[in-house]
């Protein structure tokens, strides 16, 4: 009886667990890393969702490399930060309120280290002509890749609180970006 039973109820749940979990498997290949980097998208960390870390342009090669020349330079927003103070925020460059913050709590950051600016290790991503990027501070940036133009900047003030749980000293790899056709999202942490 009690087999029976088992044979009724248990065995055709496992037999469509398993029919299930084989079918999203066949899915996944078509899906997980179909990102085409040939138009120079770089949409993930390895520019793929398998990581595979190529592009397929051909426009620098061996012969042209040496005559290569800079188109612009970006400046990283953690040189100019804000610390929050009664009534507003106070601009200044990242030292001095580096100092000040470590003056109001000794213990703010691991090992008593400021946070590093030279830490800056993220592989910037680029959707739609747009390179997002985080740096050491973890804040997030949107720059025009043709211009270099900065259009947006993002702090969410973590040196405040003192060093992100999850870091070396301030280094992290970057931001991933997220869309389900409508809707765009860039994360980090």
């Amino acid at each position: 009886m009690v087999r029976e039973i088992y044979l009724r109820t248990i065995a055709p749940v496992r037999i469509r667990a398993a029919l299930a979990a084989l079918c999203a498997a066949a899915c996944i290949p078509a899906f997980a890393g179909g990102v085409d980097t040939s138009a120079g998208e770089w949409p993930t960390y390895g520019g793929d969702l398998y990581s595979r870390k190529y592009s397929p342009l051909d426009q620098i090669t061996g012969e042209n490399f040496s005559k290569l020349q800079i188109a612009w330079r970006w400046k990283s927003a953690d040189d100019w930060i804000s610390k929050t103070v009664v009534g507003g925020e106070w601009w200044t460059k990242s030292t001095p309120v580096f100092d000040d913050l470590q003056k109001d709590n000794d213990k703010r950051w691991r090992g008593g280290l400021a946070p590093r600016l030279a830490g800056l290790k993220a592989t910037p991503l680029m959707v739609g002509g747009v390179l997002y990027m985080t740096t050491a501070l973890y804040q997030a940036a949107a720059i025009d890749a043709k211009t270099g133009e900065t259009l947006w900047v993002f702090n969410p003030k973590s040196y405040e609180v003192g060093t992100p749980t999850m870091s070396i000293f301030w280094n992290h790899r970057g931001p991933a970006y997220w869309s389900d056709g409508t809707q765009e999202r860039i994360y980090w942490g």
